[in-house]
């Protein structure tokens, strides 16, 4: 009976071994980067309503070559995705994410102007082929 639990570890361990590190290999810069912005992404949008977070300062460059699905499967469904507007987002060629809380609602007074102050930084990510080729940071005004 020892032989025989003997002779499985000898070959799980082995395997066990080459699983950890292969899964350890499919961490890219991309991938680092991209739970990076899905953890401040979680933390911008709780903010309240009306704020501007600023957009970290990330080389961007390193997402490219990632596939559209890591992208959602990271930061979620992009911004806006109407079914309203009869427009299929998995196949635009680029998606964007609201880098922050949603505006502020204004309070109307009578006889004053409501003026906003624009939205947030939207993070603009660039698809060809469903794999990134380009993102940025745009502000809005």
């Amino acid at each position: 009976m020892r032989d025989r639990h003997r002779y499985t570890l000898s070959f799980l361990v082995p395997a066990l071994c080459a699983l950890l590190a292969m899964s350890c290999a499919s961490q890219t810069p991309g991938t680092d980067l991209l739970q990076q912005l899905q953890t401040k992404l979680v933390r911008v949008r709780g903010l309240p309503n009306g704020s501007r977070p600023t957009p970290p300062d990330v080389d961007l460059l390193k997402l490219n070559g990632l596939g559209r699905n890591d992208v959602r499967s990271a930061l979620g469904a992009p911004d806006p995705c109407d079914s309203e507007i009869n427009d299929d987002c998995e196949t635009r060629t680029f998606w964007s994410f609201r880098w922050g809380p949603p505006n502020a609602e204004p309070k109307p007074r009578e006889g004053y102007v409501t003026v906003s102050n624009g939205g947030p930084w939207l993070l603009v990510i660039d698809f060809a082929h469903d794999h990134v080729v380009a993102a940025r940071w745009l502000g809005q005004r």
